[in-house]
C-alpha cells in the first residue's frame, strides 16, 4: 500500500501484501468527515506516481482505462452526486453541502481573498476562511443564502474571540433566507378569482420551478411554507392560501386586526372551520 498527498508519496506499507481485498462495495464518501471533498476517483488498477501527477489537476472524461467511479461533485436533478463513468453509480447526499467554486480571472487570479478588490462572492465562502476574532463585513444588498457552518463560535469551556458578521458601515444588509420567485423562471400573471359569495378579486398566480430554487440554495426544496411580498411577510403558504397577498392590512394570526381576513379565523383552515372563534381570534374566550 502506498499513500500519496499532492502527488507525492508520503507513506508505504507491506502489511497487506498478499491479502485479497474485501469485496464489499463502497458505501460512503467521507462519513463523519469535517472538511471539503472534490474530484473523487476510484480505480481498479494501482496508479503510479507519474500517472497521478499527470492528471491530478485535470478534469477527467469518465471513460479512462481502469476508472470505475468518478465524482467531480456535480449534482443531477434527483439531487445526487453524479458518477460520470458508464457505471453511473450516483451517490445520495446526506448531511452535506454542495458548494461551488468561484473564479474571476479578471481581478482575482488566485481566487477570492476577502479584500475589497477581491471579496468573497458569498457569506458561506467567507466563513470557510475566517479564524477566531475575524470580522466579516457584508456589502449592501439582500442575501438569500442557506448558512450551515458546523460549530461556528462554539466552545464548551472558553469564551475566546468570536467571529463577527456585520453589515459594512453605512450600508443596508438584509439576510432573509428567502428565494425570489421572479428569479426562478416563475412568471407571475394576473388572475381573477371568484369567492363563494360571488365577489371577484384580482390576484396573481405562478408555477414554481422547485428545481431552480434547489440549485440556487444548494438544498432540496419541494414545498413552500412562507410567502413575502415586497419584503413583508404575507401568509403561511399552504395548499390553500387564506390571505390575499395584495391585502394591504397588517393583521396576522397572532394579532388578528378587526375587520380583516384574520378576524375570526381559526388556528388552521384545515383543522378549524372559518366561523370558529372559540379557539383563536378576537372573540376567543
Amino acid at each position: 500500500m502506498r499513500l500519496f498527498v499532492n502527488g507525492e508519496q508520503v507513506h508505504s506499507s507491506q502489511a497487506a501484501a498478499g491479502m485479497t481485498p474485501i469485496s464489499e462495495p463502497v458505501r460512503y464518501i467521507g462519513e463523519n468527515f469535517q472538511g471539503k471533498i472534490d474530484e473523487v476517483r476510484m480505480w481498479n488498477v494501482a496508479r503510479t506516481q507519474d500517472e497521478i501527477q499527470a492528471n491530478m489537476n485535470k478534469t477527467l472524461v469518465g471513460n479512462e482505462s481502469g476508472l470505475v467511479a468518478y465524482y467531480p461533485m456535480d449534482v443531477n436533478n434527483n439531487w445526487e452526486i453524479i458518477d460520470k463513468t458508464n457505471n453511473a453509480n450516483h451517490a445520495k447526499i446526506t448531511n452535506a453541502e454542495i458548494l461551488p467554486r468561484f473564479f474571476d480571472n479578471s481581478s482575482c487570479t488566485n481566487g477570492p481573498d476577502g479584500t475589497t478588490s477581491c471579496p468573497y462572492p458569498t457569506i458561506r465562502s467567507a466563513l470557510d476562511n475566517v479564524t477566531a476574532g475575524d470580522h466579516i463585513y457584508i456589502r449592501q444588498g439582500r442575501y438569500t443564502e442557506l448558512l450551515n457552518k458546523w460549530q461556528l463560535n462554539h466552545s464548551y469551556e472558553t469564551e475566546g474571540p468570536k467571529i463577527v458578521i456585520e453589515a459594512y458601515p453605512n450600508e443596508e444588509v438584509i439576510i432573509d433566507g428567502t428565494v425570489a420567485l421572479n428569479d426562478n423562471s416563475s412568471n407571475w400573471v394576473p388572475y381573477s378569482h371568484e369567492l363563494e359569495n360571488g365577489t371577484t378579486i384580482n390576484i396573481y398566480k405562478t408555477v414554481i420551478n422547485f428545481d431552480n430554487i434547489t440549485r440556487e440554495i444548494m438544498k432540496p426544496v419541494d414545498n413552500i411554507t412562507q410567502v413575502f411580498v415586497n419584503g413583508r411577510y404575507m401568509i403561511p403558504a399552504m395548499p390553500m392560501n387564506f390571505k390575499n397577498p395584495t391585502d394591504p392590512t397588517t393583521g396576522n394570526p397572532m394579532s388578528p386586526e378587526p375587520g380583516t381576513v384574520w378576524a375570526g379565523i381559526g388556528r388552521s383552515p384545515f383543522s378549524y372551520s372559518a366561523d370558529d372563534t372559540s379557539s383563536w381570534g378576537p372573540k376567543s374566550q
